[in-house]
Formats: C-alpha cells, sequence, structure tokens
C-alpha cells in the first residue's frame, strides 16, 4: 500500500513539474512605423533542421500567442508577405514569457518574381490562403500525402480520411490546380507521396462559373491545393508492393504516376486477402448522391455493402481488389478535359459460432447458433468532364458520368435451444441476397458575357438515369421438441425495382443594378419520370 501510494505521488510531482517546464510566449509583430501587423505567422524552429515546432498567428492587434512550449533553444522566425523574413534565437523559458516586439522590414525585390529558396517558411497567410512548406513537416520516408497533412497546423484527418481544414470539412483535393480522380479528395491524400509535395495550400474556392464572371454566387469549397515539387512535375514515379506470408496471405499495389506542365496521368491497382480495403469509388456516393460537381442530378447507385473504409469494425475474411486510371489534359489555363475509372470488388467469407448459457431456479438455458455468409460485390465508376473558356467572355463546360454494380449474398444459420441438456426447438435459416444497378448522367452548359452591366448569360441542361434491382429469398425451418413434437416451414421474397429518369433545361440573364447588387431572371423546365414496384410474398411452387 506504501509502495502504491507513493507511485501515484511521484507521478503527481512529475505531471506537476512537466506542467509547469511548459511555457505560454506572448508577443506582438509590428511594422517599421509601430503598426499592428494582422495574421503574420511566428513560429518556432528546431535550429537543428529548421521543422516547425510551435506556431502562432498575429490577431488583429498584431499581438501572438505561442502555448505549451517546452524548454530549449530554438529559432523564432516571422513572415508577411512583402517582408523579410525575421529571424531570432531564443532560449526557453523566457522571462514572463513576455518576448520582445517582432518589428518587419518591408522586402524590396518583387516577390512575384524571385523567390528565396535558401529560407524555409513553415506556414504564411497570403490574403485569403493559409500556404504550408511541406519541408519543413518531417514525415516517415515512405509516407503518403495523408500523414503530412495530419502534421500541419489546423489541419486534422480522421481515421476514415476525411480532411478538415480551419474546423470545415474539405471538399476538393486538387494536384497543381486540377481535379486529381474526379474530385475524390481520398484518392491524393492516400496514394500520393508526400516526398512529391512541395506546398499545401489551403484556401475557399469560389465555382468556376464566379471565377469566370465575378459575380458572386455564394458558393464556396474548401480546398486543398497540392503543389508538386518541380522534379516531380515532369517525368514518371510511383511504386510497386508485394508480400506473401503464412495460410497463403497476400497483398500486393503498384502506383504509377506521370506529371507534366499541360497533363496528369496516373494508374492505381492493389490485391490482397488481409481485410484493406480497396480505393474508394466516392465516399459520398449513395443510393441517390453523385461525384462532386460533375453530377447535377441522380447518381451512381453503388450497393451500400461495397468495401469501402468508413472506419468501421470488418466481419468475416475479405479478399478485395481495385484499380483506377486518371488523365487530365489542360494545354492553357481553364481549357481542360478529365476522364477517369475506378473499379472495386471484394468478396467476404464469415463463419461465426456462439454459445450461451444461463442459470435459473429451475436448471439452465442454453442456446447453440452457427452461420456461414458468403457475399461478393464490385462497382465501376466513369467520369468525364470538360472546361473551354474559349475567351474572355465565352465559357463551356460539361460533365458525365456512368456507374455499374453487382452484389450477392447466400448465408445459412442453425439456432438450437436446450433445456437441462435436452433440445426443446432449433430454426434451420437461409437467405439470398442480390442486388445489381446502372445509372448515368450529363450535363452542360454555356456562359457569355454580354457587357458591363450584363455579367451573364448562362444555358445550361441535364440528364440522369438510375436504374436497379434488388431481391432477397429466405427460407426458415422451425422445429419444436417438446412438450408435442412438430415442424413447419415458411419461405418468402422480396423483389425491388427502381427506375428513374430525369433531364431538363434553364436560362439565366443577370443584371448589375451597382456595386454588388444583381437583378436575376431565368426560366427553368424540367422532367422527372420514377417508377418504383415492389413484390414479395411466398414465392409460386415450381411445377
Amino acid at each position: 500500500m506504501k509502495l502504491f501510494t507513493s507511485a501515484v505521488i511521484a507521478a503527481l510531482l512529475c505531471c506537476c513539474l512537466n506542467s509547469r517546464a511548459q511555457q505560454t510566449l506572448k508577443g506582438a509583430i509590428l511594422d517599421k512605423e509601430g503598426l499592428a501587423m494582422p495574421y503574420a505567422t511566428a513560429t518556432l524552429l528546431k535550429p537543428s533542421d529548421s521543422t516547425l515546432a510551435y506556431f502562432g498567428i498575429s490577431n488583429d492587434q498584431g499581438q501572438y500567442e505561442i502555448k505549451n512550449v517546452k524548454p530549449g533553444t530554438y529559432l523564432l522566425q516571422s513572415a508577411y508577405l512583402g517582408y523579410k523574413q525575421y529571424y531570432k534565437k531564443i532560449e526557453v523559458p523566457v522571462e514572463n514569457g513576455l518576448i520582445p516586439a517582432i518589428v518587419m522590414q518591408q522586402e524590396d525585390r518583387d516577390l512575384k518574381t524571385v523567390e528565396i529558396a535558401a529560407e524555409r517558411v513553415p506556414m504564411m497567410i497570403k490574403g485569403d490562403t493559409v500556404e504550408y512548406n511541406a519541408g519543413a513537416f518531417k514525415t516517415k520516408p515512405d509516407a503518403n500525402v495523408e500523414e503530412l497533412l495530419k502534421k500541419l497546423p489546423g489541419v486534422s484527418v480522421d481515421r476514415s480520411g476525411n480532411i478538415k481544414a480551419q474546423g470545415e470539412d474539405v471538399k476538393k483535393v486538387l494536384v497543381d490546380g486540377k481535379e486529381f480522380f474526379s474530385n475524390d479528395p481520398k484518392i491524393a491524400t492516400k496514394n500520393l507521396p508526400a516526398d512529391a509535395i512541395k506546398k499545401v495550400q489551403v484556401y475557399d474556392k469560389k465555382s468556376d462559373q464566379s471565377e469566370f464572371t465575378g459575380v458572386d454566387d455564394g458558393s464556396r469549397d474548401k480546398t486543398v491545393n497540392l503543389v508538386l515539387k518541380d522534379d516531380r512535375k515532369n517525368g514518371y514515379f510511383g511504386d510497386l508492393i508485394g508480400g506473401y506470408g503464412t495460410d497463403n496471405k497476400y497483398q500486393g499495389s503498384g502506383k504509377l504516376y506521370n506529371f507534366k506542365p499541360t497533363s496528369q496521368f496516373a494508374a492505381l491497382g492493389m490485391v490482397n486477402n488481409i481485410n484493406q480495403f480497396g480505393f474508394s469509388v466516392s465516399d459520398y456516393i449513395t443510393f441517390k448522391g453523385g461525384i462532386g460537381n460533375l453530377m447535377s442530378g441522380g447518381g451512381l447507385n453503388f450497393n451500400s455493402s461495397m468495401p469501402i473504409n468508413f472506419g468501421q469494425p470488418v466481419n468475416g475474411l475479405i479478399t478485395s481488389g481495385a484499380g483506377g486510371l486518371n488523365y487530365t489534359y489542360e494545354p492553357v489555363k481553364n481549357r481542360r478535359f478529365n476522364i477517369s475509372y475506378l473499379g472495386n470488388a471484394s468478396k467476404n467469407r464469415l463463419q461465426q459460432s456462439t454459445y450461451s448459457r444461463n442459470f435459473t431456479n429451475d436448471g439452465t438455458f442454453e442456446r447453440n447458433r452457427t452461420s456461414t455468409e458468403t457475399s461478393r460485390d464490385n462497382g465501376h465508376s466513369f467520369a468525364a468532364s470538360l472546361r473551354n473558356d474559349m475567351d474572355s467572355v465565352n465559357q463551356l463546360t460539361a460533365g458525365a458520368t456512368a456507374g455499374f454494380t453487382r452484389g450477392n449474398s447466400n448465408s445459412k444459420a442453425f439456432t438450437e435451444s436446450l433445456i437441462e441438456k435436452t433440445a426443446f426447438n432449433s430454426l434451420d435459416n437461409s437467405t439470398l441476397n442480390s442486388s445489381k444497378g446502372i445509372s448515368g448522367s450529363a450535363n452542360a452548359a454555356y456562359v457569355s458575357r454580354l457587357g458591363k452591366n450584363w455579367p451573364m448569360l448562362k444555358l445550361s441542361a441535364d440528364g440522369d438515369i438510375d436504374q436497379s434491382i434488388s431481391g432477397d429469398e429466405w427460407t426458415n425451418l422451425t422445429s419444436i421438441f417438446e412438450p408435442t413434437p412438430a415442424s413447419f416451414t415458411i419461405t418468402q421474397f422480396q423483389k425491388n425495382n427502381t427506375n428513374q429518369l430525369g433531364y431538363g433545361g434553364s436560362a439565366l440573364l443577370s443584371r448589375r443594378l451597382g456595386k454588388g447588387f444583381f437583378l436575376d431572371g431565368s426560366l427553368t423546365a424540367r422532367m422527372n419520370d420514377d417508377h418504383y414496384t415492389r413484390k414479395q410474398g411466398t414465392p409460386p411452387e415450381e411445377n
């Protein structure tokens, strides 16, 4: 008891000493006139390799705070666009936690044409963009972009790969400003190597229409842009991984990338039987969902049992494979064509046995249950998009998607109940499930700026189709042994058919009334034709 008490006191004392050893540093960032500089960065770097240890950002009064700094020697760095980098060596702890005011000096050189490669600024705020220097954050040699993002201040990645930046969900991940695999964020972050990234930029992206016309439609997508290193923008790179172990377990994957100033190409493939999921076709695709901004209605009908990693527990032995191709061609800025394919297939085998025993005043009650299940799923997704800014006043955009899924499962279960070791009843169950679906969509829009007071004429059309069939059939054989032996069988089925078709068009004309004020007139027409049928009951007897 005395030993335990001493250990607790020692642990608490260590925690208190560690808490007191850490220090919060405060200071201010000013220009040479003594005026506050808001949104300037104050970072503490490790002198040995200039990697980021702690950071702070100044507020509207130019004041910043760096919390929970451990004792040691650091290089204090401050950065602000258009100003020279500030450096000062400091020792922590600092008396009263107060750092003398940092006075920034304006940069004499033209920063638009000159880049100082020798200086490593971990992060900088440029207007509405937060820019991270990837080289200032250490990652393992084989790390992917997702591991890099986890180390960036203000960025978080959950166990499923979903990204948040500045507290908001990231909807787009671009590579050198271009879409990568039909705008599915996880394809880039889980497969691109971290050592290929030069900078990570985080900003709120306006819609293509707003960027072109200058008329703000209020649409914003939190976006991460991955800027490649210069030596990765021309040429091929990738990796090949393979392994084989006991019990015939295997894993293999390959990735090949080719980035050029005018094009991007990527090929991905994997197969394994160790319960590793394939590439996500898109975590955002549901029965009535779609792929990002390439969809304007309808959606791809992917079976919810596809091996997509949502962070859920895995039951059974899964053999899965996946592959994908992506190609983007952009000869000049905003004249871009993209096409991609993603496929995913899996087989899941599950065997379970459970036994329970309950004790009562009258005796014991036992239940035995054994079950087997085999399920197969596969899905294929195609997408293409086009953006053509024909000139400064005319723009054409178009997109199309197509998808196909198929799945089936077969399960059997036997349950037996016993009282005092004597069988009381049993249930023999078998279930068959199947599903398949095909879907597609297409959209096109023409935008023209007619003049200063007529900023936008937009003509658009879209269509979508979705067809799916799912069926279930189950048979229950129930046997009763006490007090009078009896048995009966129930067989039932259910079949669902869904057919959805929609198409339409719209015209919009915008008139500028004054600064920030517009009058919009629009005409829209749309037709939706939905059919749902369900059959259920007892299957007809075969002749």
